[in-house]
């Protein structure tokens, strides 16, 4: 498809697509060629600025692997992901859900499964513990959605994940755990802090160049579902954190913001609660809302 205004390089390119083409990934091309045409005549760009960018995006495939995806920190660090995430979740219709938010960097499939009650600090590098508990719900009847699965992933105390850091087990401050039958879980963490995104690539690079902090704002990763509910996927972020309206890759939303309050005696009673220098300092009382998949 081509369109009067293009220029006739633009032009002779779109109209090279064969007539077995799928429909979606034609309408997405056509886009990207006719934008990424216009950006480098706007710009006069280069050669050798070409080539640059192209040595970023191979340098940041090198670095990517099952620990770190550094093709998608780069594209969080442009806002790609958090508008992306903000698109499908109105193309979804899912207003009565938890909002969702980006998936980030550093998920990983194969965590460490946990008992409701346990903590997910295998290694205690500081940092104050908090009883995080709650219910998964159905999204519009509100009923408990019984053997869901939440999937939980933060950094330690030193900002660090354990994938980035050889002093932590491997799993640390990671979990799988499943609700009860009345949609019930709970677990122990760590608040969590602001940390830096890794600096050392493409996307430090790119934040350089943009003159930007590299600092996230403190945030809890989570992954919800079970197979009768569509994947939830989403962060939740300390309401006091200083970075809130500064987050390196744009995913804070407001109605993910949540409040910490001091501890609950039933805090200090679960398993979880014993090992750590400081006993536990937080509790969150939070419910996640999951909606069904399309029958």
């Amino acid at each position: 498809m081509s369109y009067p205004e293009d220029e006739p390089f633009t032009a002779s390119v779109l109209a090279s697509f064969g007539p077995a083409a799928p429909v979606r990934a034609k309408e997405i091309l056509t886009s990207l060629i006719r934008h990424l045409h216009a950006v480098c005549r706007e710009v006069n760009l280069t050669t050798e600025e070409l080539y640059v960018g192209l040595d970023a995006l191979n340098r940041a495939g090198r670095m990517s692997d099952a620990k770190r995806n550094e093709t998608l920190l780069v594209s969080d660090c442009l806002g790609v992901e958090a508008l992306v995430d903000e698109i499908t979740h109105k193309i979804l219709a899912e207003q009565t859900s938890t909002n969702t938010c980006i998936l980030g960097p550093f998920y990983r499939a194969d965590a460490p499964r946990y008992e409701n009650g346990d903590s997910i600090i295998q290694k205690y590098l500081g940092g104050e513990v908090t009883w995080y508990h709650g219910r998964i719900l159905d999204a519009d009847s509100g009923k408990p959605v019984a053997g869901a699965e939440l999937n939980v992933w933060e950094c330690a105390a030193n900002g660090l994940y354990d994938q980035q850091d050889p002093s932590q087990p491997d799993g640390n401050m990671r979990g799988i755990f499943h609700a009860d039958e009345d949609g019930r879980y709970d677990f122990y963490c760590i608040k969590p802090i602001p940390y830096p995104v890794p600096y050392d690539g493409p996307a430090g690079d790119i934040l350089k160049l943009m003159d930007r902090s590299p600092f996230r704002a403190a945030h809890i990763h989570f992954m919800v579902e079970s197979e009768t509910h569509r994947r939830l996927v989403t962060q939740v972020f300390p309401s006091d954190d200083a970075y809130l309206n500064r987050d390196s890759v744009y995913a804070v939303k407001n109605d993910l913001i949540i409040r910490f309050e001091p501890p609950t005696p039933e805090a200090m009673k679960g398993r979880g609660a014993r090992g750590t220098e400081s006993g536990v300092q937080w509790e969150v009382n939070y419910d996640f809302r999951i909606k069904k998949r399309p029958t």
